[in-house]
């Protein structure tokens, strides 16, 4: 059950006032219709909502929200428009949260988690309250409320104790996690995103049958990952990485994980070549080679693969290490050819290509330049290659894959 945006509603004279005049009338009638009408009319209220969200209009949002809460209240033994009302409210929660909007949202908030309280034993009024507290405390981070949004995630964690058999509470435990990491990230506070990514990964290692966790618990572990590496604390960095490297080991069925390890080696490589140590970055794009090789149907790995290369042939050219670059870059055109049909691989050698041509003209070896050339057999890709020369010139080098 989720609110869609669409123009199912139309009033008479196709204005916005005119959609809310006649969903309005629509919900005062309800009263007469048969239940499945109610319903009916419920989801396209909700629909509605929806639109005038996104559309910023909060006071015809608003006022259909209210309308169609009253409706339920009037009908309280057809729970389906609780959902619905619940569905509306999340939804409004939504768009008043994005719009800075963060005291009506909380109001709306607590009301959600009123009737939820109110019906028990209709867990989909949980799941709305749950995923209501995702979108706040991505709120409250952005005006830096980090205690507001500790409270609220202490309270879905006692949600989600108390409702063990619904797995959406979890999942939204772990996206609020998830969110929360990335504030104190972004804050600049990576010993508060540590201690909820603790949290998280002991949600996950409880929850083994939950492969969603573990996606969460993978995504936040890469930009830890990122973090540590960037400010050279690089034996947290291993640290973080072993753990997910163990992860994706002990869950081969779930590829996602794979992705997100490669992931982290990207990160580790970029980082290595910023701290000046080529030696470290070519071990990690060693590993990612050798994961990459061991799973040929995936290619978001081929693709992160050549990213990191990119990478090491601008590392290379930096450190005069020309011969090491053109290795790298060779092997970047094989892949390349062996996939034609990945279009991204070639947009990547023709970018390692460019970068390679730049360096040996730096040095005055045209020869090796007219070779690089020669060698592709493909004036498109030449082409391609040129366009992006004056780039490299302009910025030194230094694009990243």
């Amino acid at each position: 059950m989720t609110a869609k945006q669409d123009n199912s509603s139309v009033g008479t004279d196709g204005t916005a006032a005119g959609r809310l005049d006649k969903a309005l009338a629509e919900l005062a009638r309800s009263r007469e219709d048969d239940p499945s009408k109610r319903k009916q009319r419920a989801k396209s209220t909700v629909n509605l909502i929806a639109n005038f969200g996104a559309a910023g209009d909060f006071e015809a949002a608003r006022r259909l929200h209210d309308a169609l809460a009253d409706v339920a209240a009037n009908h309280a033994d057809e729970p389906v428009l609780r959902e619905w009302r619940a569905e509306a409210t999340a939804s409004l929660i939504g768009h008043y949260s994005e719009a800075n909007k963060y005291s009506v949202a909380r109001g709306l908030y607590n009301s959600l988690a009123e009737l939820a309280v109110a019906h028990p034993s209709e867990p989909l009024l949980r799941e709305r309250q749950a995923e209501s507290v995702v979108a706040l405390i991505g709120a409250y981070f952005v005006t830096d409320d980090f205690d507001a949004a500790g409270r609220l995630y202490d309270g879905l964690g006692k949600l989600a104790e108390s409702h063990p058999g619904e797995p959406a509470l979890r999942k939204a435990q772990a996206e609020s996690a998830f969110n929360i990491i990335n504030g104190y990230l972004w804050d600049g506070d990576p010993g508060a995103a540590g201690r909820f990514y603790s949290s998280l990964r002991e949600l996950t290692d409880n929850h083994p049958n939950e492969p969603a966790l573990r996606e969460l618990q993978a995504k936040s572990t890469v930009n830890l990952i990122g973090i540590f590496a960037r400010d050279e604390n690089f034996d947290l960095a291993g640290q973080l990485y072993s753990a997910l490297g163990q992860l994706a080991v002990k869950h081969p069925g779930e590829p996602l994980l794979r992705e997100f390890l490669g992931r982290g080696l990207l990160n580790l490589i970029i980082a290595n070549l910023q701290a000046r140590d080529l030696d470290a970055a070519c071990g990690f794009h060693d590993a990612l080679g050798q994961l990459t090789s061991h799973h040929p149907d995936e290619p978001v790995l081929r693709e992160l693969w050549a990213r990191t290369t990119f990478n090491l042939i601008i590392g290379c050219c930096e450190v005069g290490g020309m011969s090491a670059a053109r290795q790298y870059y060779d092997a970047l055109a094989e892949l390349a050819d062996n996939h034609a049909g990945e279009s991204a691989l070639r947009d990547i050698r023709v970018k390692g290509l460019a970068g390679l041509v730049v360096s040996y003209r730096n040095s005055g070896d045209q020869e090796t330049v007219a070779d690089l050339f020669k060698s592709t057999g493909d004036l498109e890709l030449e082409r391609a290659a040129y366009s992006l020369i004056e780039t490299f010139k302009s910025d030194g080098g230094n694009s990243q894959g």
